[in-house]
């Protein structure tokens, strides 16, 4: 299963801002390079760092295989199996530690072993999410704030499109 990220509103205006500015950055002193190589070098530094930003940006999945849970953010991915997942909690702290998420309000997984010992996301879905992650990690331990939160998505979004969990009564 494939789960995209949320993205906090104006991100691609975000995003766009700063692949600017990166090029920018690099392009300016390239105009004013004392040599015709150094203003190469730096107009294709800054086309590269840009092109791998937006890569980074752009192209951002939460994949549940048979393998395991695997983040992908452009070239940099990371596979943490199943047996090794222990607990999903609220991030919290979002800005430490390894972090694959595009808007606050994500998950962090905490898991066994390996350089890092949690990563942060931010699916779409997060109820969808934390239910197929729980199906293939029956010991799968989930944080109360979280499952509170999710119950409470869930609620709103049936009200949204005219569903209920409820059955009403009716009298014969």
């Amino acid at each position: 299963m494939v789960f995209l990220p949320k993205r906090i509103r104006g991100y691609w205006w975000y995003s766009s801002a700063v692949a600017l500015l990166v090029v920018f950055s690099f392009f300016i002193p390239a105009f004013h390079a004392e040599s015709q190589a150094a203003g190469l070098f730096f107009g294709i530094t800054g086309l590269i760092a840009t092109v791998f930003f937006v890569w980074t940006a752009a192209e951002v999945k939460y994949i549940l295989d048979t393998r395991g849970l695997k983040v992908k953010a452009g070239p940099f991915r990371s596979v943490i199996s199943y047996d090794r997942i222990t607990l999903v909690a609220p991030a919290k702290d979002t800005m430490g530690g390894f972090r694959m998420m595009l808007s606050p309000g994500g998950i962090q997984i905490h898991y066994e072993g390996g350089f890092n010992t949690d990563v942060k996301i931010s699916p779409g879905d997060q109820a969808g999410f934390v239910r197929a992650l729980k199906d293939r990690c029956p010991g799968l331990k989930i944080d109360s704030e979280l499952a509170v939160k999710i119950q409470l998505d869930r609620h709103i979004n049936q009200q949204e499109t005219g569903r209920t969990s409820h059955v009403e009564k009716t009298e014969d």
